[in-house]
């Protein structure tokens, strides 16, 4: 099961304001199917390997590994 969060940070009109993706933190590399905002970190903890979502086109997720 794959978690996230959101950042926050402190706004002027909002008292929080999303600034960026928190990690998807999950026991398994990321697929195809997997998409979420272009720029999201994803991080096995299993494996302890972490990959970057590069763009999401036809309905396919691109991920790569972060070396």
């Amino acid at each position: 099961m794959a978690r996230s969060k959101k950042a926050k940070a402190i706004g002027v009109e909002e008292p929080f304001v999303n600034v960026f993706p928190e990690p998807i933190i999950s026991q398994r590399n990321p697929g195809t199917n997997d998409r979420s905002e272009v720029g999201t970190l994803w991080v096995n903890i299993s494996t302890k390997d972490a990959y970057i979502l590069t763009s999401v086109a036809s309905s396919s997720a691109t991920w790569k590994k972060i070396t």
